[in-house]
C-alpha cells in the first residue's frame, strides 16, 4: 500500500475538517446562502434528474437494433421527460433569482 492505514485515517479526518471550515466560511460570508442553495438546486437538480437521463437514453439506444416503433415510442417519451425538465428547470430558476432579486432589493 502506498499509505499507512494511520495516515490514511488522519488524511481522512484532515480532509472533512476542510470541508466543515469550508462550509462555516461559505455560511458566514453569504448571509442568504439559502437562496442560492435554491437556485443551484432549481439549475442541478432538474439537470440531474430530468434532462440528463434521457438524452443518456437517447444516445445509448438510437444505433440498437430496435423496431421503428420501438424507437419512436423511447424519442417521444423521453422528449416529455426532457420537456419537463426544462420546464422545472426554467420556473424554478427564474423564481430562485426573482427570490435573490428581492431579497437584494428589500421587496421581501
Amino acid at each position: 500500500e502506498r499509505f499507512s492505514p494511520r495516515e490514511q485515517i488522519i488524511f481522512e479526518y484532515a480532509l472533512r475538517t476542510l470541508l466543515v471550515v469550508i462550509t462555516i466560511q461559505m455560511a458566514i460570508a453569504i448571509p442568504n446562502l439559502d437562496l442560492l442553495i435554491s437556485l443551484v438546486g432549481a439549475l442541478a437538480s432538474s439537470s440531474l434528474a430530468l434532462i440528463f437521463p434521457p438524452i443518456i437514453e437517447l444516445v445509448t439506444v438510437w444505433n440498437n437494433n430496435m423496431s421503428r416503433k420501438q424507437l419512436t415510442l423511447i424519442i417521444i417519451k423521453d422528449a416529455a421527460i426532457i420537456t419537463f425538465g426544462i420546464f422545472g428547470c426554467v420556473i424554478g430558476t427564474y423564481t430562485a433569482i426573482r427570490e435573490i432579486v428581492d431579497k437584494i432589493l428589500g421587496n421581501s
